[in-house]
């Protein structure tokens, strides 16, 4: 099973913003701009889909809950992702290294890029700490506003109530 492909998964963002866009006032929602995010995989795509392209008027913030942010990453595809790399690049990193650098927030990441937040725990085994440190690194080099929380206890699976104060906060930044 080759999966869903990230250029197919980042259609269905744009499609998703397009329609709540056109539906607006039925939704009662502005459409000034939008936050999205995800765990893990989702917070992955959602830094991506934000990074990669002139999103500036669409996304004005972007959340990523023990997301993958470097996919080119030895020890991140040692942790049991790299099948699950492979299959959304279509891809191994040794035919094809430019194409883990291109999909990974970390080399993505402009001054241009929308509000961040970051959340990482010091115990999941899945996605190591390290990718969160790098782009809160990155993304304070390049000035971009963000926040980076971590939790030391924490492993790959936070619940909604530890994050859903900050997350709510991002729409005052």
């Amino acid at each position: 099973d080759k999966g869903i492909s990230l250029e197919q998964q980042n259609n269905d963002i744009k499609l998703l913003i397009n329609h709540l866009h056109q539906k607006a006032t039925n939704f009662n929602i502005t459409t000034g701009a939008f936050a999205i995010g995800g765990v893990s995989a989702g917070g992955h795509l959602a830094l991506e889909y934000a990074y990669a392209r002139d999103t500036t008027r669409q996304i004005k913030g972007v959340v990523g809950i023990v997301a993958p942010t470097d996919l080119s990453s030895e020890p991140l595809r040692q942790t049991g992702l790299d099948l699950s790399i492979q299959q959304l690049l279509g891809t191994t990193f040794e035919q094809n290294p430019d194409a883990y650098y291109q999909a990974s927030p970390f080399y993505t990441a402009k001054s241009t890029a929308p509000t961040t937040l970051l959340f990482y725990g010091g115990k999941d085994a899945v996605v190591p700490r390290e990718q969160g440190e790098l782009l809160k690194f990155k993304l304070t080099t390049m000035g971009v506003k963000h926040r980076y929380y971590f939790y030391p206890d924490e492993t790959h699976d936070f619940t909604a109530e530890l994050l859903a104060d900050k997350i709510i906060a991002l729409f005052a930044m």
